[in-house]
């Protein structure tokens, strides 16, 4: 009965520990997004097999995952160092923030012109020996699929931001919307959306997890405001 009791009393200890929590949280929410992701890759696979769009999809999306890979891990490993410098100096924190949306954008937009400036050079250099149908419907994907830069960039701040204040769990919870997105588009709108389906599935999914990060962010009053003034100042400060 004793080991029974300090067993439980062991339990209740560590399940209080706010980092114990956090970790099987993330882990828990980490292994259902991982299933999801399987379970709609099965779904995938069941729809198309080895099919042309399938593989054109994989090409689409290729450009914009190794630009959000590379940018978004080397803006992450700046960002979130340095708002934690500036949340100890007691600065003006929504200058901050505005300033690192900005940046988002401008990137983002930048690498975005560069991707479709160079989509021909980049199919016909890599991708060799194909039918002009074959990379117009690479083409075709790849503007829809493009512009999940952007709203990958957003989700990454917010997910910094989110954090950095203790709160793991939605920053992981994020990540289940795109593979939802592409199951549902593919099970209900397959016939609708036809070769845009997975790409589609792609850009509302990136589009959700924003949104739920977002709205999570706001509702935490992790996002602040800032003046025009205090932004002006900040970004005159970083030039300086």
């Amino acid at each position: 009965m004793n080991s029974k009791f300090d067993l439980k009393s062991f339990l209740s200890k560590l399940l209080k520990n706010a980092t114990i929590t956090n970790v099987i949280t993330v882990g828990i929410t980490t292994l259902i997004v991982s299933g999801l992701g399987f379970f709609k890759e099965i779904v995938v696979a069941d729809s198309f097999g080895l099919s042309e769009l399938l593989d054109t999809y994989y090409i689409a999306i290729l450009v914009p995952s190794f630009i959000s890979g590379v940018f978004l891990g080397s803006f992450n490993s700046v960002f979130i160092p340095n708002y934690v410098s500036e949340l100890k100096t007691g600065r003006n924190i929504g200058a901050f923030q505005s300033t690192s949306f900005l940046v988002t954008i401008g990137v983002s937009v930048l690498f975005l012109i560069i991707a479709f400036l160079f989509t021909d050079v980049y199919l016909e250099t890599f991708f060799k020996g194909h039918t002009e149908q074959y990379y117009d419907l690479v083409k075709k994907q790849f503007y829809y699929v493009a512009p999940c830069i952007l709203f990958w960039g957003f989700s990454s701040l917010l997910s910094g931001l989110l954090t950095i204040d203790n709160e793991f769990r939605y920053s992981s919870i994020a990540n289940i919307f795109t593979p939802i997105s592409i199951i549902i588009c593919l099970v209900f709108f397959k016939s609708q959306l036809g070769d845009l389906v997975l790409a589609l599935g792609t850009l509302f999914g990136s589009i959700l997890s924003f949104i739920f990060l977002l709205v999570v962010a706001y509702n935490r009053g992790v996002i602040k405001a800032v003046s025009y003034t205090h932004l002006r100042a900040h970004e005159t400060s970083l030039h300086l």
